[in-house]
């Protein structure tokens, strides 16, 4: 019944105004009792179609917030369920809800994932042999592993873009990082001068620049292998 308690109501609510208009304008003559049989079968049609107007209405507002809270990634969303009205507006909230628990479901697999190769890449960079720096194109700053770090000899990890492009000597090494960036292109073997302020430490470097772009194209992150070194 709750699958078709809408469609019932509906029809009801058409053969009721039909019948109102019909006694309302004279079209059919009936006795006085019948008449009060006809006036109440249109309170229960207007009765039926306010029911529509709230239960639709309702409905919709709570699927707009179920939407916005979606896309803000809000997943552990869901649209309550009245106790008291079972229709179709309840069997689609439901199945609503079911989809919801798929979704926090393939989230929750999806965030596994990214956490497992978060680990392992953070392995990879704290253990390679190699020299590796890697930029935040979000936040702005750089990250030297610990093959850099002993390089440069510098205990400190992160260091701002703001204060590497400051040094003069620096100014060929971030052209390069910036055309790489840009132009979202893998740069390989570029010779370059990086200069560090902590100590003022400054090394020659050959440098490959690997960037990392999101699903829009856009580069989040690049990375900088680093295959020879010099004073």
């Amino acid at each position: 019944m709750s699958k078709h308690t809408m469609k019932i109501l509906w029809l009801f609510v058409i053969l009721s105004f039909a019948a109102a208009y019909q006694v309302i304008f004279g079209r059919v003559k009936l006795s006085h009792p019948a008449v009060y049989l006809y006036y109440f079968v249109f309170a229960a049609g207007f009765v039926s179609w306010v029911y529509f107007t709230v239960r639709i209405f309702s409905f919709r507002q709570k699927l707009a917030l179920f939407v916005k809270r979606i896309i803000a990634n809000e997943y552990k969303a869901g649209i309550k369920i009245s106790h008291f009205c079972e229709d179709e507006v309840s069997v689609i909230s439901r199945q609503i809800n079911k989809m919801a628990d798929q979704l926090v479901v393939y989230d929750g697999l999806q965030r596994d994932r990214i956490s497992v190769i978060t680990r392992a890449l953070d392995i990879v960079y704290h253990t390679v042999k190699e020299g590796i720096v890697i930029f935040d194109a979000k936040k702005n700053e750089f990250r030297f592993n610990p093959i850099m770090q002993s390089v440069f000899e510098v205990e400190q990890e992160t260091v701002s873009y703001e204060a590497i492009s400051l040094q003069p000597g620096n100014r060929e090494f971030v052209s390069v990082l910036r055309s790489a960036i840009e132009k979202g292109a893998v740069v390989a073997n570029a010779r370059v001068r990086l200069e560090l302020p902590v100590r003022q430490t400054h090394r020659e470097l050959v440098i490959s620049i690997n960037p990392v772009k999101d699903r829009n194209e856009a580069v989040d992150m690049a990375i900088i292998f680093v295959s020879a070194f010099g004073g």
